[in-house]
């Protein structure tokens, strides 16, 4: 994904998005970094990531 003016905090920012639209916590994220995403999943990450690559800040717990 190409951005103008990515944060400096991109790949954290990408790790919190993931971890709400999957319900899954930062350790079975990059315990499990080759499982596929579901399509339900994928749509609501797509969502959360435009929302975020708009400038949106995110609120931890409430997204």
């Amino acid at each position: 994904m190409t951005q103008k003016n990515p944060t400096e905090n991109s790949k954290i920012d990408a790790l919190v998005l993931l971890q709400h639209a999957t319900g899954k916590s930062r350790t079975q994220i990059l315990a499990f970094d080759d499982t596929e995403i579901d399509e339900k999943v994928r749509l609501k990450l797509t969502a959360l990531l435009d929302r975020r690559l708009k400038g949106e800040p995110y609120r931890l717990y409430s997204w």
